[in-house]
Parts: structure tokens; C-alpha cells; sequence
């Protein structure tokens, strides 16, 4: 869908912004992925769960951020898009604190 029906309803900008989102939100399903694994293993979710909930928050605020961005170019999107970034962070924080302590 991204690819062929986006490509003629984007600008440049909004084709760029699309593929970002796209990639980070590939990426940390991914690691979603890697945290539900830690947990089987270790069986004390623990740090874990946190990290899962911070991975879910981040694609929904930074990579929807970016999506709606790309198509309204409303600024308000602009601004929570960082608010996602930070999710991701404290995302990875707590997956190598809850691996650590595994």
C-alpha cells in the first residue's frame, strides 16, 4: 500500500518521513519480538514487560507520528513524534536492565 498508493499522494518530504517511519517501526516490532523471547526465557518478566509497553508506545507515537505527519503535514504531528524517540530509548533502557538482570 505504502509504496505504490503512497508514492503519487506524497511529496518528496512526505515519501522520506514514510520511510523512516516504515524502518523504525520494522525494527522495534522486531525487537517487541526480541523482548517476548527474553521473557519466555527468563520467566520473570520483571523490566521486561516495561520495555515491551515503551517499544509499543514509541512505533504508535514516533512511527504513527510520522505517518500522520507525512500525510496531513499538520505540525501538531511534529511534536509528538520526539515523544515516541523517547519511548524508544526508555524502551532499550529497560530491555538491556531486564536482560541484564535475567
Amino acid at each position: 500500500f505504502g509504496f505504490h498508493s503512497l508514492n503519487y499522494m506524497l511529496s518528496e518530504a512526505g515519501q522520506h518521513q514514510y520511510d523512516v517511519e516504515v524502518r523504525y517501526a520494522f525494527i522495534h516490532v522486531l525487537s517487541i519480538l526480541a523482548v517476548g523471547l527474553a521473557i519466555s526465557l527468563a520467566g520473570k518478566p520483571g523490566h521486561l514487560n516495561l520495555a515491551a509497553w515503551f517499544f509499543i508506545s514509541g512505533v504508535v507515537l514516533f512511527s504513527g507520528g510520522l505517518m500522520l505527519l507525512a500525510l496531513s503535514n499538520n505540525q501538531f504531528f511534529a511534536v509528538i513524534t520526539p515523544l515516541g524517540g523517547l519511548s524508544f530509548l526508555l524502551g532499550w533502557g529497560f530491555f538491556a536492565y531486564g536482560i541484564r538482570g535475567a
